[in-house]
């Protein structure tokens, strides 16, 4: 467990963090600006047509901190700000993506540009991009600009797109999966090496191309037991990484998923958070815990044709987590304050909010 000394540097290294992102958007004039949209009218899923989610167009990956195939992760999407690269996303319907609070709080959602089918960002015409702009920014209601706990969104782009073999969905987890000891896979166009959060990304740091992965997961009690201090893990986030450091998802990876394979699907288990430093020893990758949230994102997608995997077999059920089950009716509750707020911030959070020019935001382009 972390020491005293370590304790007192590690806040004090927070707090500056705090102070500091505090201080930038305050220099560029945001403030508050909180708004409850209800959530949309659910449409007859019987009659949407059929379609598949979580399938890659790939057989035989490379992992390893290597190189995706073009178009392996057909539900990658790459959020920007001002035409810049900045946080990751995951497509799960026609309309929605799926990314990190900490990605789109205090930003102007008319700056932001959804980017689907890109795989190496130096190249304009490799594959068919789709680009979307944001017709509302969902952000949960009880995200925490100081612990990142709840650190989820959603993205509703202003026109919907066409769900086919080339560009799909990811599946969505089982509700009582903790998946502890399986293995995972992060996808992004994260920096590869850790960047001083005060100075401004390198971009010849951040990747040009989509990049994969492959960390175990660790359960909450294990995470716990780490360099982090106990409650700082609450059971809203997911952990995956190697004790030794090395490997781990970093800043501009933010909002992109972690996955874990189910027969050909691939599963959206865990959203990327926060992390103390990326790739340290004894500081796992910290991720928001999807499966928390299946009723609030059905709630706020329900007008949106939802897809199914197709793996053979039901998802194993052994692995449940009591604790989630039982803190998932409070959540159904209260799923309609929803705000677009002021502050991003983290410990060293996988956040990019140093690479991209802040904007005065005004209550009408953050009404969700």
């Amino acid at each position: 467990n972390i020491n005293e000394g370590d304790y007192t540097a590690f806040e004090e290294n927070k707090q500056s963090i705090l102070q500091w992102i505090a201080s930038l958007l305050a220099m560029a004039g945001i403030g508050g600006s909180d708004t409850n949209p209800e959530p949309p009218e659910p449409i007859d899923q019987a009659k949407c047509k059929p379609c598949n989610c979580g399938v890659t167009n790939k057989n035989i990956r490379i992992v390893g901190g290597q190189e995706t195939e073009v178009n392996e992760y057909p539900w990658m999407a790459l959020l920007m700000y001002r035409g810049q690269f900045y946080c990751g996303g995951t497509l799960i319907n026609h309309w929605y993506i799926l990314t990190a609070a900490h990605c789109v709080s205090g930003f102007k959602k008319s700056r932001i540009r959804v980017r689907l089918l890109e795989h190496d960002q130096k190249i304009d015409n490799e594959t068919e991009i789709i680009e979307r702009g944001v017709q509302q920014v969902i952000r949960h209601e009880r995200y925490s600009t100081s612990t990142l706990d709840n650190d989820i969104a959603l993205i509703k782009m202003d026109e919907e797109v066409d769900v086919y073999d080339e560009l799909m969905p990811a599946c969505l987890p089982p509700l009582k999966k903790t998946f502890a000891g399986e293995t995972g896979i992060v996808t992004g166009w994260g920096v590869k090496m850790q960047v001083k959060v005060r100075s401004l990304l390198n971009r010849a740091s951040i990747s040009a191309t989509l990049q994969e992965l492959e960390v175990p997961i660790i359960s909450n009690a294990e995470c716990r037991k780490t360099g982090y201090m106990s409650k700082q893990i609450t059971d809203n986030m997911l952990c995956a990484g190697f004790k030794d450091g090395g490997k781990d998802s970093c800043q501009g990876d933010s909002g992109g998923p972690l996955h874990v394979r189910q027969g050909q699907n691939h599963l959206i288990v865990g959203v990327v958070s926060w992390g103390q430093g990326c790739a340290r020893p004894n500081y796992p990758g910290v991720y928001c815990r999807v499966n928390r949230y299946l009723p609030w994102i059905e709630k706020f997608t329900a007008d949106a044709c939802q897809c199914k995997h197709t793996s053979e077999g039901t998802p194993v059920e052994e692995d449940v987590d009591e604790n989630l089950l039982s803190s998932l009716k409070s959540d159904i509750a209260t799923t309609t304050d929803i705000a677009i707020t002021t502050v991003t911030t983290a410990t060293d959070t996988k956040v990019t909010t140093d690479t991209v020019t802040t904007d005065k935001v005004d209550e009408s382009d953050t009404t969700v």
